[in-house]
């Protein structure tokens, strides 16, 4: 079983430029910007959250409860994997070595599997497995049209109704 993830480093830009919303709103100056950026923000933690996707590059810590948890990652993209983590039976913190596992990161069902003669090693009872993984398809330039669409779509909306999905945006 997965747990939350959690981010080890944010992203550094926003899904979609503010000049974007600008352009779609017709805003000739930049006197929303500030508005706009909570927006966006709102608009693709939203998608996030919906789609289980993570939209610009960002590194988190993914918990699982197993190592059959590894099969199929809780999140995508997913560009590299930095280290999967773990307590063996006698407490001590370890690293997996990378060949012990292979990466099928292409795709939205990322995910990884033994490699050829390898076995998962034996973790403490209750413990944890730790992966941290970067994330995201990349800065807002590299976004999916669609989902570009729809976060400038939800941008529209609280700009022009004050509320998306039954939230009022502030």
């Amino acid at each position: 079983m997965w747990r939350s993830p959690i981010l080890v480093t944010a992203a550094a830009s926003l899904a979609v430029t503010v000049a974007q919303a600008r352009d779609e709103l017709r805003f000739d100056s930049e006197d929303h910007d500030a508005r706009l950026a909570r927006y966006i923000e709102a608009s693709a933690s939203h998608v996030e959250a919906v789609t289980g996707l993570r939209l610009v590059t960002q590194t988190v810590d993914l918990v699982a409860t197993s190592w059959g948890d590894m099969g199929r990652l809780p999140l995508a993209p997913v560009q590299s994997i930095t280290s999967v983590g773990y307590i063996d039976p006698d407490g001590a913190s370890q690293v997996l070595s990378g060949a012990t596992y292979v990466a099928r990161l292409t795709g939205l069902q990322p995910g990884l599997s033994l490699a050829h003669g390898a076995s998962w090693p034996a973790t403490r009872l209750d413990s944890d497995i730790t992966l941290r993984a970067v994330v995201g398809y990349g800065a807002a330039e590299v976004q999916p049209g669609p989902i570009v669409s729809a976060i400038l779509l939800m941008v529209r909306a609280m700009n022009d109704e004050g509320v998306i999905d039954g939230v009022r945006a502030t």
